[in-house]
């Protein structure tokens, strides 16, 4: 059985669960299977780890990466690279050469890795599957300005079958697009933390409350902050650390207006450094209002950090009893909750231990053990 990957996810992001999850797949290749990837043009760590691209392809992906990084001095550049230069040497590449590989037609299923339809007139019935990672464009339509959710209707009602990565996404398919359950597939993603691997980052504060990844909108970090400042203001030796981009300025802005700010610091972190974090922290707050999986949670765990975290969507499902949970739109309910984990240690220990034994429902062996079911059921 031949299975196609394509190269959106990889071109998407550079690092970040949806890529990691697809990289994670390519390993199913056996004597029975094989994985291909459609990609020409990819700065994507997981492809470059695992060696799944050309060395001649990272070449000349760095060169195209350093014009696209050179022109950021320049004024409006952002508009240059989004407008022009990323379409032109990036898109528009991988999406042609794709659309060449489809119309070989040399693979059994093909698995695209998001929602662009572009590959609907080109598959000569071939059949595909589409992983749905969840159901925010739809749920926060406020918060984007883009065609997501037009394409992805498009395509999730053209598949033979839908991947949905929790029971909290497949809930969400169902009430919001009435697909029949028996189309949809439920298959857990895991961590792929290695906690041999820590490295130690400098300065780190000796106490601090870790958050991590995006900040914005559902994300609901405003409101953390909110929260946390009342500890911070209780505990002097107590401090914030978050990983992901710098601060824009209105972040910048928000943070200042509390009396925090200083104690709030930022790194974007490696993946050894991520488990050192997690191995440092005195908890990890996952405050979001919605995520479709939430691959943190079982980071931190396998890391040995209590969690704090939203009792909503796909939250309770992954981190079962290993977390304490909170209601997201409430700041004095999530400051009372770390405030129990950060001097309860009995309560903090407990979750430790919990944690330990709830990663072990999840891993990438049983993803694409279930993956490869759902594969051979099309066939």
């Amino acid at each position: 059985m031949k299975i196609l990957y394509d190269h959106q996810a990889f071109e998407i992001q550079k690092i970040g669960g949806i890529s990691r999850y697809f990289s994670e797949m390519l390993h199913l290749n056996s004597n029975a299977i094989r994985c291909n990837i459609s990609i020409k043009r990819t700065e994507n760590e997981y492809l470059k780890k695992a060696n799944y691209i050309s060395k001649a392809l990272l070449v000349k992906s760095r060169i195209i990466y350093k014009i696209i990084k050179s022109l950021n001095f320049i004024k409006g550049a952002w508009r240059i690279n989004e407008n022009f230069i990323i379409p032109v040497l990036i898109k528009k590449v991988n999406k042609k050469y794709s659309l060449r590989i489809l119309k070989k037609g040399d693979f059994d299923i093909f698995h695209p890795t998001y929602y662009n339809p572009y590959f609907l007139h080109e598959l000569n019935e071939k059949p595909f599957v589409i992983t749905v990672y969840d159901l925010i464009h739809e749920i926060f339509p406020k918060q984007f300005i883009d065609n997501t959710i037009e394409n992805k209707k498009l395509v999730i009602n053209k598949a033979q079958k839908i991947i949905a990565i929790s029971n909290s996404t497949k809930n969400d398919l169902i009430d919001l697009y009435q697909i029949p359950e028996e189309k949809i597939e439920v298959v857990h993603l895991a961590s792929s933390v290695d906690v041999s691997k820590s490295t130690p980052i400098k300065g780190l504060p000796s106490r601090f409350i870790l958050y991590v990844g995006e900040r914005g909108g559902y994300k609901n970090f405003e409101k953390f902050i909110c929260a946390a400042e009342v500890l911070l203001k209780e505990d002097a030796s107590l401090q914030i650390v978050c990983t992901g981009k710098p601060f824009l300025r209105n972040e910048k802005k928000f943070l200042k207006n509390y009396s925090i700010y200083h104690r709030v610091k930022n790194y974007f972190a490696t993946e050894e450094e991520m488990v050192y974090l997690y191995q440092k922290a005195l908890l990890f707050v996952f405050p979001s209002c919605y995520e479709g999986f939430g691959i943190p949670l079982l980071e931190a765990m396998t890391c040995g950090c209590p969690v704090v975290a939203s009792n909503t969507s796909s939250f309770p499902e992954v981190g079962g009893d290993a977390a304490l949970y909170f209601n997201p739109y409430q700041t004095e309910e999530i400051t009372s909750q770390m405030r129990k984990v950060m001097y309860d240690n009995v309560l903090r220990n407990k979750l430790i231990k919990n944690g330990f034994e709830q990663v072990k429902n999840f891993s990438w062996d049983i993803c694409r053990e279930q993956t490869l079911s759902v594969y051979e059921r099309m066939c």
